[in-house]
């Protein structure tokens, strides 16, 4: 397997795993997010945090399982408009490996190249309308808040099937 240890190969796994996660985004009914590396991920955004961006996007039901921490937690504060440093240009300069290099090397014009920068955005503006009328999710606002610091699986499972049930 080749690793994403130049700036060609990073930006080759950015757009592999982009195109990858917007079709499986198209393909699902809903997304579940929970946990999830913050770091030593391949593209330039770690995996949970560009799903929930594409469910967002996509406006397919989501849930977010903050408890556990994770990259799941930092779409929860997001979304919930608490700053986090990973969602920032600075950030990413300093913790993903040749970070400014791969991007120097996404020209074409019309096509984005999703940055957590942008994602975090995103998901802050998404959550400042409301979390029920963000997350397309069947969960009115106590629901989601509760499922956003939740630790316990039963109830994590119990409130995902309530919110589908409503869909």
């Amino acid at each position: 397997m080749l690793g994403s240890d130049t700036p060609q190969r990073r930006y080759a796994w950015a757009r592999g795993l982009t195109a990858m996660r917007e079709r499986v985004t198209e393909l699902a009914q809903a997304r579940l997010v929970i946990g999830g590396q913050r770091a030593g991920f391949a593209g330039l955004a770690p995996g949970v945090v560009e799903e929930a961006w594409l469910s967002l996007k996509q406006q397919k039901p989501l849930y977010v399982a903050g408890g556990f921490g994770g990259a799941a937690r930092a779409v929860s504060d997001r979304l919930l408009g608490i700053e986090r440093a990973e969602f920032s240009e600075d950030w990413a300069r300093r913790n993903v490996p040749e970070y400014e290099a791969t991007c120097a090397l996404h020209t074409r014009p019309g096509s984005e190249l999703p940055a957590m920068a942008r994602m975090g955005a995103d998901l802050a503006a998404s959550g400042g309308a409301g979390l029920a009328q963000a997350l397309y999710n069947g969960l009115d606002e106590a629901e989601n808040r509760e499922l956003l610091y939740c630790t316990d699986p039963q109830r994590i499972a119990g409130l995902v099937l309530t919110g589908l049930g409503r869909l």
